[in-house]
């Protein structure tokens, strides 16, 4: 079954400015104007409601589609056609409204916001802005996209290798993948099971990242018992010459410290553990899901 999002930033529907979801039966309708006489859209479709919530993207109901669209042709502007003329351009292509009536079947409420599913949705593969994936009136999504996003289903390894890693420096997801690439022998890694793909990488971050935190924690503790007269640890630190941003180590060891607590409490590998077996039907079902999908690792930052 194909389904459609629709994000209420570029489409209107004043309904949910007053709120935060639709209640289930609610009725309305909502329009869409394109240079296409026939929407994809149609009678009995599902479609889910998206949209912006601060920095973030939000899902807030699922309904469906109750009549076949009304359509409109907007009349065109008489600028436009002066405007082309003058330019010896083409004339404006015509453009039609469509209005759909809609019934809410039920307001979205469990991880439903866009960031704690980008791992879990296949229409995602730009990790950094998964809203660009939805930057306009209407999308397609895939059957088993709509299900994830419905039910709040997060696919455990995926999400977790994917948060980590791309929490990486550039220089650092490189580095992780040319490691990896020699590790695994391949230089794709469709057919490395990802929890082994997050068995490689807690041991990278332990070997990289960690034991270089460990040192900045020793540092802020030395220039704090012993250097405090001479040196503010709060103005000690260093350029990074990649992205022109000072690093200061006294804040760089407060987040290490609390890593390195997290880190003595429970390993990663223990915690997802625990993890899939509470849902093992829900993570076996995005294996097969993602099955044919390399590692989710993202370089564009």
């Amino acid at each position: 079954m194909v389904a459609f999002a629709i994000n209420t930033k570029y489409v209107d529907l004043p309904e949910l400015k007053q709120k935060r979801y639709l209640n289930k039966g609610d009725t309305g309708h909502f329009s869409i104007e394109s240079e296409l006489q026939h929407l994809p859209i149609g009678k009995n479709k599902h479609f889910l409601f998206i949209r912006p919530e601060k920095d973030e993207l939000i899902f807030t109901n699922d309904g469906v589609i109750t009549t076949s669209a009304t359509i409109i042709k907007l009349p065109t502007p008489t600028d436009y056609i002066t405007k082309a003329r003058l330019n010896n351009s083409p004339p404006p292509k015509d453009r039609y409204r469509h209005t759909f009536n809609y019934k809410i079947e039920k307001p979205l409420e469990k991880n439903n916001y866009l960031n704690d599913l980008k791992y879990s949705l296949k229409v995602v593969y730009n990790f950094y802005k998964p809203e660009s994936h939805f930057s306009q009136q209407f999308r397609e999504i895939n059957s088993e996209d709509y299900k994830t996003i419905v039910n709040g289903w997060i696919y455990t390894a995926r999400t977790a290798f994917g948060k980590i890693v791309n929490a990486l420096p550039k220089q650092n997801r490189l580095e992780f993948m040319l490691q990896a690439m020699e590790n695994f022998g391949t230089i794709d890694f469709v057919k490395v099971p990802l929890l082994e793909g997050i068995d490689f990488l807690n041991d990278y971050v332990n070997r990289r990242i960690i034991s270089r935190g460990k040192l900045l924690v020793a540092t802020d503790k030395l220039i704090a018992n012993n250097l405090k007269t001479y040196l503010d640890p709060t103005q000690v630190g260093f350029f990074d010459e990649i992205s022109g941003n000072e690093k200061n180590i006294h804040t760089q060891a407060l987040i290490f410290q609390r890593l390195l607590s997290l880190q003595n409490k429970t390993s990663l590998k223990d915690y997802l553990s625990q993890s899939i077996q509470s849902v093992p039907e829900i993570e076996t079902h995005f294996d097969t899901m993602f099955k044919k999908e390399t590692w989710p690792i993202d370089l564009r930052i």
